[in-house]
C-alpha cells in the first residue's frame, strides 16, 4: 500500500516553479515559488524566491516550507506564470543593483516614469525609508532636489528631456 501512495504523489523537481495558495493576515494569496529543497518523507517542500501574484510582491529573504499533503492546489507553473515570475525577479534584481554615483557625476533624474529626464549634477545618495534616494543639482534651475530615479548621463544622453523608459 505504501508503494501505491508514493506512486500517486507527484514528482517535484528542484529549481522548478510551482504555484500554490497560502493564507496570510490579509487573506489567501496565490504564490509562484522556486523549489529549493524537498523532504517527501516529512511531507514538505521548501521554496526560496516567491512571487505573490495579488500583491505583486517579490520575496527573496525568507524560505517558505509547505506541506505537500495539505496543499491540494499545488501545481507546476504554466509558461505564462513562469514569465510573470521571471519578470518580477528581473525587476527585483534591478532594484537591488547598487548605483555607484560619485559627487559631481553628470546624471539624469526624475521622480516618475511620466516625468521627463532632466540633466543634473549628482550630490549624494539619501538614506532612510523615503523613495527619494538621490540628491542632485538640476542644471536647468540651479536648485538642489531629491529624486526617485537617477541614471548616468554618459551613454543616456538621448534620454534627456524625454520620458523614455530606462
Amino acid at each position: 500500500m505504501e508503494q501505491n501512495i508514493k506512486q500517486a504523489m507527484p514528482y517535484f523537481e528542484l529549481g522548478n516553479l510551482y504555484v500554490f495558495n497560502e493564507e496570510d493576515e490579509d487573506g489567501e494569496l496565490t504564490i509562484i515559488g522556486k523549489l529549493i529543497a524537498k523532504n517527501e518523507s516529512q511531507d514538505t517542500l521548501t521554496f526560496g524566491n516567491q512571487y505573490e501574484i495579488e500583491t505583486e510582491n517579490f520575496v527573496t529573504d525568507q524560505a517558505l516550507d509547505l506541506r505537500i499533503s495539505t496543499n491540494k492546489e499545488l501545481r507546476e507553473a504554466t509558461e505564462d506564470e513562469a514569465i510573470l515570475f521571471q519578470n518580477a525577479f528581473t525587476l527585483w534584481e534591478k532594484s537591488k543593483e547598487k548605483k555607484s554615483f560619485k559627487i559631481f557625476d553628470k546624471v539624469l533624474v526624475r521622480n516618475s516614469d511620466e516625468h521627463k529626464w532632466r540633466p543634473a549634477i549628482f550630490v549624494q545618495t539619501r538614506k532612510g525609508e523615503s523613495p527619494y534616494k538621490y540628491n542632485a543639482l538640476l542644471l536647468s534651475t540651479g536648485h538642489v532636489g531629491d529624486f526617485i530615479q537617477c541614471i548616468k548621463y554618459d551613454g543616456n544622453e538621448k534620454m534627456a528631456f524625454t520620458t523614455a523608459p530606462f
